[in-house]
C-alpha cells in the first residue's frame, strides 16, 4: 500500500510539473519517452510513453503545442481510469466492512443488554472482528488520498480545456491534418500542370503550308491562314530562298522560307510553285 502511494505522488508531481508548455515540449526528432505511469487494480504498472510524430510541421508551433496538450489530457484520463477502477475496489471493500461492522455493533448492543451472559467466545469473536477491521484504516487513508488526486485532476483538465479553445481560435477553422491534405492535394495539381506546359518543346512535323504575308523584307511577321482556330501562332521570316526551273522546263518553281514561331520553334517550310500575295 504504501508504494501505490508512492506511485501516485510521483504521478500527480510529474503531472504539476507538466503543466509549464515550456518544459513538455518535445523534439519530434526525439526518441521515445516515458510521460506517466500508474498501476491497474490488478498490481501491473502502466506505462504511458510518447514517440516523435511523422509528419509533424516543425514550423506550426500552436499546432504542436495542441497536440502536446491533447496527449497530456489522454495520459491524465488513463490515470483518472486506473483510480476510479481502484476506487471502486475500496469501495466494495468498504461496504463489505461496513456489513461487517453493523454486526459488530449488534453483538455491542447484545453485549450491552445482557451483562451478566457474557461469554468468552463472545470476546474472542470480538477480537477477531477487530483484527480483521485494523487493515481498513490505511485503505481509508488511501481514498482519502485518492479523492484528493481526483480533485486535483479535476481542476487541471479544467484548465487544459481552456488553454486547448484559446489554441482553437488561434488556429483557425481548419485544423491541422485538413491543412495538410489541402497542401498536399495543392502540390499534386501543380505537378499536373507543370507537366502539361509544351511552350519552346517539339511537339510534331507537318507537311509545308502556304503562308501569306504583308511584305517580302526578312524580320516580317506572318500567320497561317489555313490553320485551325486554335492554331493562331505568328510566323516570322528568318531566311528566303527560290530555285529556279531547269532547262528542260520539267522542274516547277519551288519558293523555301525558315519561319520562327512566338516561341521561338524553327521549321523549314517549302511550297512548290508558291507565291507570295500581299494582304490588303
Amino acid at each position: 500500500m504504501q508504494a501505490t502511494s508512492n506511485l501516485l505522488n510521483l504521478l500527480l508531481l510529474s503531472l504539476l510539473a507538466g503543466l509549464d508548455p515550456s518544459k513538455t515540449q518535445i523534439s519530434p526528432k526525439e526518441g521515445w519517452q516515458v510521460y506517466s505511469s500508474a498501476q491497474d487494480p490488478d498490481g501491473r504498472c502502466i506505462c504511458t510513453v510518447v514517440a516523435p510524430e511523422q509528419n509533424l510541421c516543425s514550423r506550426d508551433a500552436k499546432s504542436r503545442q495542441l497536440r502536446q496538450l491533447l496527449e497530456k489530457v489522454q495520459n491524465m484520463s488513463q490515470s483518472i481510469e486506473v483510480l476510479n477502477l481502484r476506487t471502486q475496489r475500496d469501495f466494495q471493500y468498504v461496504l463489505k466492512m461496513e456489513t461487517q461492522m453493523k454486526g459488530l455493533k449488534a453483538k455491542f448492543r447484545q453485549i450491552e443488554d445482557d451483562r451478566k451472559t457474557l461469554m468468552t467466545k463472545h470476546f474472542q469473536e470480538l477480537k477477531e472482528k477487530m483484527d480483521e477491521l485494523l487493515p481498513l484504516i490505511p485503505v481509508l487513508e488511501q481514498y482519502k488520498t485518492d479523492a484528493k488526486l481526483i480533485t486535483q485532476f479535476k481542476e487541471e483538465i479544467r484548465n487544459l480545456s481552456a488553454v486547448l479553445t484559446g489554441i482553437q481560435e488561434e488556429i483557425g477553422a481548419y485544423d491541422y491534418e485538413e491543412l495538410h491534405q489541402r497542401v498536399l492535394s495543392l502540390e499534386t495539381r501543380l505537378r499536373d500542370c507543370m507537366k502539361k506546359l509544351t511552350c519552346g518543346k517539339l511537339m510534331k512535323i507537318t507537311g509545308p503550308v502556304t503562308i501569306k504575308t504583308s511584305g517580302t523584307r526578312f524580320g516580317a511577321w506572318m500567320t497561317d491562314p489555313l490553320a485551325s482556330e486554335k492554331n493562331n501562332r505568328a510566323w516570322s521570316m528568318l531566311a528566303f530562298k527560290m530555285s529556279t526551273p531547269t532547262r528542260g522546263g520539267d522542274s516547277p518553281t519551288s519558293t523555301s522560307w525558315l519561319m520562327r514561331s512566338g516561341c521561338g520553334l524553327c521549321m523549314q517550310l517549302t511550297r512548290t510553285q508558291a507565291t507570295l500575295s500581299s494582304v490588303s
